[in-house]
């Protein structure tokens, strides 16, 4: 079931007492430093946050926590929130949102602030609870993981058009696509086609998606073409006795360091900071109620 639980990396600040109190990307150009955090105000807006029941008003109040600590403002309490949190040396507690918490929060966010519409968020939901079901059948085994696989991919499809971040038109050439690499799989499969031979065809066509998607763009996916064209002459000029495996490997190194970062592939569109938004990630976490959720 593995495949079927769609998780995003999350990137957890580097804090240190001579620099910001977390570093972040998206941020702008001004920088919080622990010493300039009022901890006591932030320990009230935390208490507030923890007894509001009111989606956007808790949001508020996450958007002001955010802003003190200097971070992300996204009104999303997720892991950069929680680690600017802890380098403050706040101890109050409180419950972390789940990542279902959050994805309701982000769309009351998106239909307030007129991204989306009420009709597009409620299609969103209803999209998430049907993902939840068919992982449920899976697991129960009454849905095949293939058929359950292929039914969240619709599903992640129809939402990547409701959301806007795709076209029709873009996720019918994603599917086409995807359709496209298990044909080739197929054929690895029954010998018509060599593993390399496959997998360098199904690469091409995951690149290709990515920058279908928008999660390359089109030079970023000339990068990683030329880059795995770098690393096949080095492997041949290895195999053929012209390089020795040390030499290869630092070279493989280095075109590897001028590569973009390999893209997830699909409709649910790559969110640095969490599927949940710039701070979102479900689970619980350290000076939070609760126990620790295994990552």
């Amino acid at each position: 079931m593995k495949n079927l639980i769609f998780t995003t990396a999350l990137v957890t600040a580097l804090i240190g007492l001579a620099v910001p109190a977390v570093s972040d990307s998206h941020s702008g150009s001004e920088t919080t430093t622990l010493a300039s955090i009022d901890t006591v105000a932030v320990a009230t807006l935390l208490t507030n946050w923890e007894a509001e029941t009111d989606v956007l008003t808790k949001a508020a109040i996450a958007k002001e926590i955010q802003a003190a600590l200097g971070v992300t403002v996204d009104g999303l309490i997720g892991r950069r929130t929680i680690s600017a949190i802890k380098a403050a040396g706040i101890s109050t507690e409180f419950t972390k949102p789940t990542r279902a918490e959050n994805g309701t929060a982000k769309l009351a966010l998106a239909v307030s602030d007129g991204t989306l519409t009420q009709e597009q968020a409620e299609s969103i939901s209803v999209g998430r609870a049907s993902i939840k079901e068919i992982q449920e059948k899976a697991k129960a085994g009454s849905l095949t993981e293939n058929a359950a696989k292929a039914q969240i991919e619709a599903i992640r499809a129809n939402i990547a058009v409701t959301s806007g971040r795709l076209t029709q038109e873009q996720a019918d050439s994603i599917s086409v696509e995807r359709a496209s690499i298990k044909e080739i799989q197929e054929k690895a499969k029954i010998g018509s086609l060599t593993k390399n031979a496959a997998k360098a065809q199904i690469e091409a066509i995951r690149v290709n998606i990515a920058v279908t998607s928008g999660s390359l763009t089109q030079e970023q996916a000339d990068m990683i073409t030329q880059g795995k064209a770098s690393i096949t002459e080095i492997k041949d000029k290895v195999k053929a006795g012209d390089l020795t495996k040390n030499e290869a490997k630092a070279q493989i190194s280095a075109v590897r360091d001028t590569m973009p970062a390999k893209p997830e592939v699909g409709f649910s569109k790559p969110d640095r900071n969490g599927a949940s938004g710039q701070n979102g990630n479900g689970g619980k976490g350290r000076g939070s109620k609760g126990k620790k959720k295994k990552k």
